[in-house]
């Protein structure tokens, strides 16, 4: 038989560790977002409930202006399952915006119908599923995804990858 034990050598000896021999598979977590860190970084754990910034696979929930502070910047690489947009009552397209400066994937999707949100893109942006944006400016790559667009401004130095996109304007730029 194999042991499938872990040992780690101490000053005081010899500790066994036992190691699981089936993995575990960790539940996705919803993680809300608040705003109320002093900036707006999507890595920093005073802006999410719980203090707890999202892992991988979790779902992010994103809430509407006031009472939040701050929407939040990526300057790094996220991977989540789906960000959904949490409001009781309708907003304007003005009071939403989520900047990626970094690497955002999202398995599932963005928003939904009737709660877009305005996404300002110059990193990389892979989605999986239907974004819902009623207003877009891409300067970075858009990879995959079906977008449904109010207005898409894809400047001169954003390039699109692949994806089906439903676009009412397009202001400047090509795809």
């Amino acid at each position: 038989a194999v042991d499938s034990s872990l040992y780690l050598g101490t000053e005081q000896g010899l500790v066994v560790v036992p190691v699981p021999t089936q993995s575990q598979t960790l539940t996705p977590i919803e993680r809300t977002w608040t705003g109320a860190g002093i900036t707006p970084d999507w890595t920093n754990p005073n802006n999410w409930s719980g203090s707890m910034v999202p892992l991988k696979g979790d779902s992010v929930v994103l809430s509407p202006a006031p009472p939040t502070p701050h929407w939040p910047l990526i300057n790094a690489n996220i991977e989540v399952e789906i960000v959904s947009i949490n409001t009781a009552e309708s907003f304007g397209c003005g009071d939403s915006l989520l900047n990626n400066y970094g690497k955002l994937t999202v398995t599932g999707g963005i928003g939904e119908e009737g709660k877009g949100i305005q996404l300002a893109n110059s990193g990389t942006l892979s989605v999986g599923g239907m974004v819902w944006s009623c207003q877009m400016t891409n300067n970075g790559i858009i990879k995959g995804g079906e977008f449904k667009f109010g207005e898409l401004q894809n400047n001169s130095t954003g390039r699109i990858e692949g994806g089906i996109f439903h676009v009412t304007t397009i202001n400047s730029g090509s795809i």
